[in-house]
């Protein structure tokens, strides 16, 4: 043991008995997606519970996030406990050069095992692999703005000596470097670098005097996404006394891809707006509407920066590779050559000024929002988690979106999942968010459980027959997702009715024998929700939390019900009676959403309210600057 230590108890050997009560914990001892799954919010409890038991062996790690002045968003602090005497690099780089690759030797069994042969459970690099992660996901989440970080003495609040506090600091830095850290370093340096502020050269219009909404009450949402851009017409309807809705007029689709890439962003531009704008002059309902002047909201699949009616693109994502010069890798794309997309002024060139450029996920949480409107979350923070392609998150204060710098998707939650190097590609750490709450997470599930691939709607399919034998689900739409993707030489099968019939009923007896394992997977659905929730409420300080889309839809209510009872019993978050005296961390759950949200609705609200509403302001967030990629001590 060593001379540093205050007690007989050595706080790495408790670590260690903790986590090896995870790996022996029924309800969790399973894998995710071929990995070990391990997630932060559990190690954070874990070193929390110790710290209230051991608080000589403990010292508390404070970040605190301060936004620039001019932001309303303005203060996010996070503290997590960790042993006094931090590890040695030596020793976690000794514990990594043991391991060829993914480790899927035998789970350790011992607290020594864990130390020599527990692989990525080894609790020194677990534990300093949680303290990245707070850093990581900080600095992701809330971006420009200053970071700062101190050690603190858990009963006195004093700072602990320097050799100590400099040793957690070598530890963190080791991690991050061994994790992405220099992809981390690109996608910082392209989404925060000032001298992109003023590439959109159109003036900013904050409203518009002449009441062109009353005029043409129609506006334009696009959703453009990486395989398909999905776009409506909205109408504008006043409502007395109530919030302006927006009924869905013309409604289209195009495929994002086409036979040749894209040569920039006007090229991009060009072909949306020829497709939609042919279809609307074909439309005789839309023969009179001017689409010079219309106002349009536009979602990117991806980071978009600058006040409202000035957005640019500021980073990379998957749809990049469809461009010339450009790549999906982060690190293959320079900030010069994704920021002179200029996506925004392509179309402005198509429709007129009144054009805003949105992040898809902030889409999806501007839809959301406005379901939500008069709610009994007004005047607090409401965490909004949309389950999509990936995912979305959103926090609404004062009832507008606070800014962040990039998706949910990005934050680092795996701890005993391998370091970039052991994987085969990819820009970020493998186990982030989007793998707990998106399209992806019941159909990976269900191939872990049932060794066999299924589709979301085959999972949900799956539910509606174990919630009751008797009921019959609308096959419809599983249908057409599967005669919409025959293979060309078995095309004939679409319109061959007793063909579709027996392939029907062949399937539902496939499905019906893993019925008696339904239950597993909704347990499992409803953790990994869990653990993302836990995460984002502590970083974001939430009150309360609304869930749409992805798993919502296919398993319904149960997965918000069971998710609230983990949190409540296992995370500590009060959410029967939030507001209640009693209540550390209360957590209200508003009505979990089983509808799809609409980021081209989002966009399209979001425009409305920059360019035409009455009560339009400017605001946004035009706080950008260069940020430190990851500290700032």
């Amino acid at each position: 043991m060593s001379n540093d230590t205050t007690s007989d108890l050595d706080p790495w050997s408790l670590i260690g008995k903790g986590l090896l009560k995870y790996i022996k914990w029924s309800a969790r001892s399973w894998e995710f997606g071929g990995h070990h799954f391990l997630p932060v919010p559990y190690v954070d409890r874990l070193l929390r519970e110790l710290h209230r038991e051991h608080s000589k062996q403990f010292c508390l790690m404070t970040l605190r996030w301060s936004a620039p002045a001019n932001e309303k968003f303005t203060v996010r602090a996070f503290a997590l406990p960790l042993p006094l005497i931090a590890p040695k690099t030596r020793d976690l780089q000794s514990t990594v050069d043991r391991l060829p690759g993914p480790d899927k030797g035998a789970e350790p069994s011992t607290v020594a095992e864990l130390y020599n042969n527990g692989g990525w459970w080894n609790p020194k690099l677990v534990v300093a692999r949680c303290a990245a992660a707070a850093w990581v996901n900080l600095r992701m989440l809330l971006g420009p703005g200053d970071l700062e970080v101190d050690f603190l003495q858990a009963e006195s609040g004093n700072r602990i000596n320097s050799a100590r506090r400099d040793q957690w600091i070598k530890a963190i830095k080791w991690v991050q470097e061994k994790d992405n850290h220099e992809t981390l370093r690109a996608y910082l340096l392209q989404v925060g670098c000032q001298r992109y502020l003023n590439l959109a050269d159109q003036p900013v219009r904050t409203g518009i005097q002449h009441n062109a909404g009353d005029k043409s009450p129609y506006l334009l949402g696009i959703d453009i996404g990486g395989t398909s851009i999905k776009w409506c017409l909205y109408k504008h309807v006043k409502v007395e006394g109530k919030p302006s809705a927006f009924e869905p007029f013309i409604p289209g689709k195009l495929l994002t891809e086409r036979g040749t890439k894209y040569r920039n962003g006007e090229d991009f531009c060009t072909y949306v707006c020829g497709h939609i704008k042919a279809e609307l002059k074909a439309n005789p309902e839309a023969k009179d509407i001017d689409l010079k002047g219309l106002c349009v909201g536009v979602t990117w699949p991806g980071p978009v920066r600058g006040e409202p009616g000035r957005e640019y693109v500021a980073g990379t994502s998957g749809i990049l590779a469809k461009f010339e010069k450009l790549s999906s890798t982060i690190k293959d794309n320079s900030p010069d050559d994704i920021h002179g997309l200029k996506i925004r002024e392509g179309f402005v060139s198509q429709f007129g000024d009144y054009v805003r450029l949105i992040n898809d996920g902030d889409g999806h949480v501007n839809a959301a929002r406005a379901r939500l409107l008069g709610e009994s979350w007004t005047g607090k923070r409401l965490m909004v988690v949309v389950a999509g392609t990936g995912t979305a998150l959103g926090l609404v204060e004062h009832d507008k979106i606070t800014p962040f710098l990039n998706e949910i998707g990005k934050m680092i939650i795996n701890l005993v999942e391998p370091f970039l190097d052991y994987q085969k590609g990819g820009n970020f750490p493998a186990g982030v968010a989007n793998q707990l709450f998106s399209e992806k997470t019941n159909p990976r599930i269900a191939k872990d459980l049932f060794n066999s691939p299924m589709s979301n709607r085959e999972v949900s399919w799956l539910y509606e027959l174990s919630k009751s034998n008797e009921k019959q689900f609308n096959t419809n739409e599983w249908e057409k997702e599967v005669f919409d993707n025959l293979p060309a030489h078995l095309t004939w099968m679409k319109d061959d009715c007793k063909c579709r019939e027996l392939l029907k009923q062949v399937r539902e007896q496939q499905l019906s024998g893993y019925l008696s394992s339904m239950s597993n997977l909704l347990e499992r659905a409803s953790w990994l929700t869990a653990d993302l929730i836990a995460m984002c409420a502590d970083i974001l300080k939430a009150d309360a939390v609304y869930l749409s889309g992805g798993p919502v839809t296919v398993i319904g209510e149960k997965l918000g019900q069971e998710a609230k009872e983990h949190l409540k019993t296992f995370y500590g978050f009060e959410t029967e009676s939030p507001d209640g005296s009693h209540a550390i961390k209360g957590l209200k759950f508003l009505r979990c959403e089983a509808g799809e949200t609409n980021a081209a609705e989002g966009a399209a609200r979001a425009a409305w309210e920059t360019f035409f509403s009455p009560s339009s302001s400017s605001g946004g967030d035009d706080s950008i600057r260069e940020i430190d990629p990851v500290f700032l001590v």
